[in-house]
């Protein structure tokens, strides 16, 4: 007989496994930062426990060494002492004192991480990296990031905003997938709405530190509106697939019928999953940028097969590509992220002082005439 806990553990198991945003990860090697975050944060969490339930002290050091090692693999490892604040108050229920006492090492290996950071790389000037505190961006972020870890694909948001203004191209391009998704995200939005309406006296306080934990960990990321991903949220999907799933096992109590909306609905989950990964291997940029790069520079070697050191490419916009939305942008801003700026071309002719320009990123005026002017055509 398999207990309440083991089905719950067993049902936030598969969420977790089915999400689409592993795809992500999979076709972005830098997301392996992120991934092993979240593998010392959970590591450190489990030592706290066993630190917390069996007072031995060797856990409480294991944990802050873990800590440690989070932050050295990614700074959104710092949502760690937010997580253990809300285990110390939702699960152990420990006095304020005592929660000082335990996290105090913590915060200051926290703050001693910041100045380190400051002390050697200062404040980072670009614009991709500047803060916003704004609530109605906050929020938007916050929904954003919140709707990528249900399963919906990154893309959306170059095509709607918040308020449902929609661009029409979504349709265009897009339709087929809408038509597939629209139904399956009503069912699992219904099961979860009957589940939370029904069950909600219900809920414990492992489900508010799930919860909550779930929205703590996205907090390093809702201040940078322009520079949020799906593959941030390798940690606030362990969060949610738990809290998601403690009302839904509670349908379980339904007898037979119970059962069935259970597997429907752990059925929609996939299906939703299923569509936005492949959506992702066609659209996301992480999945498409490795083809596009190699296509656009074998096209430049092919155009330009030597240069002088020190040269200046200006990579102008392709006048047939299609407009899709503002945020998608030109060709040449595409290519602008395709190639990294000028990281690209300075391997592809080993030369460090090569400068690239592009037409939808720099605004100046340059003179085109000391320049080698290019118009790469995309492979899609």
């Amino acid at each position: 007989m398999v207990s309440k806990k083991e089905l719950i553990g067993f049902l936030a198991f598969l969420i977790y496994l089915i999400s689409p945003i592993h795809s992500v990860e999979l076709y972005y090697l830098s997301s392996v930062q992120t991934l092993l975050s979240t593998f010392f944060v959970l590591v450190g969490l489990l030592n706290y426990h066993k630190f917390s339930t069996g007072r031995k002290i060797i856990n409480w050091y294991l944990s802050i060494l873990v800590f440690i090692t989070a932050l050295l693999s990614h700074e959104s490892a710092a949502v760690l002492i937010g997580i253990l604040f809300l285990y110390e108050v939702f699960c152990k229920k420990n006095s304020f004192r005592r929660i000082v006492i335990n996290l105090l090492p913590f915060v200051l290996l926290l703050f001693l991480r910041i100045l380190v950071h400051f002390a050697y790389f200062g404040i980072s000037q670009q614009q991709v990296y500047q803060p916003v505190f704004s609530p109605p961006s906050v929020i938007n972020s916050f929904v954003w990031l919140s709707l990528w870890t249900i399963g919906l694909p990154e893309m959306l948001r170059d095509f709607m905003t918040l308020k449902f203004e929609i661009n029409p191209n979504l349709f265009k391009y897009y339709g087929d997938y809408l038509l597939l998704i629209t139904p399956i995200i009503g069912i699992i939005l219904i099961t979860v709405a009957i589940a939370f309406g029904r069950y909600f006296r219900n809920l414990n306080s492992i489900f508010y530190f799930l919860f909550f934990s779930f929205i703590i960990s996205l907090t390093p990321f809702i201040f940078f509106p322009k520079h949020i991903f799906s593959y941030y949220l390798n940690l606030p999907l362990v969060f949610f697939a738990g809290f998601i799933v403690y009302p839904i096992s509670n349908l379980l109590t339904w007898q037979k019928i119970g059962k069935f909306v259970v597997i429907f609905f752990v059925v929609a989950f996939l299906g939703l999953s299923w569509q936005t990964i492949q959506l992702n291997q066609s659209t996301h940029w992480a999945a498409k940028r490795a083809k596009a790069a190699k296509v656009i520079l074998s096209s430049i070697k092919h155009e330009v097969p030597q240069i002088d050191k020190g040269a200046n490419f200006f990579i102008k916009d392709d006048p047939g590509y299609p407009y899709i939305s503002q945020d998608w942008g030109s060709s040449s801003k595409q290519v602008f992220y395709i190639l990294s700026g000028s990281d690209a071309l300075k391997l592809l002719y080993n030369d460090l002082s090569i400068k690239v320009y592009y037409e939808a990123i720099d605004s100046e005026k340059y003179n085109q005439e000391k320049m080698i002017s290019l118009t790469p055509f995309f492979p899609y």
